[in-house]
C-alpha cells in the first residue's frame, strides 16, 4: 500500500502487515507498532518519535545496508 506523507500518529497499528508498503515521509509518531511486519517497506524521512517497536523475540531481520536508514528513521544518527 501507498501510505507515504501519512499522518498516522497515535495509530495501533499492532501486527499489521505493513511489508512492502511505502511509508515514505508518514508521521508514525506515539504510534504502535509492536509485533508489525515492516519487511521491505519504504521509511525514509518518517517520523518515529516514541513509536513502540517492541518486537516478538528478536526475530526480525534487516540487511546492512538498510542500518543507516532504519537509525535515521528513528532519529539516530551514528558517529564513527
Amino acid at each position: 500500500s501507498d501510505l507515504s506523507g501519512s499522518d498516522l500518529s497515535g495509530s495501533d497499528l499492532s501486527d499489521s502487515d505493513l511489508s512492502g508498503s511505502n511509508l515514505r515521509g508518514s508521521d508514525l509518531s506515539d504510534s504502535d507498532l509492536s509485533g508489525s511486519n515492516l519487511r521491505g517497506s519504504n521509511l525514509r524521512s518518517s517520523d518515529f518519535f516514541h513509536a513502540l517497536f517492541f518486537g516478538r523475540g528478536g526475530t526480525t531481520k534487516i540487511k546492512k545496508s538498510q542500518v543507516d536508514d532504519f537509525f535515521k528513521a528513528l532519529g539516530v544518527i551514528v558517529e564513527e
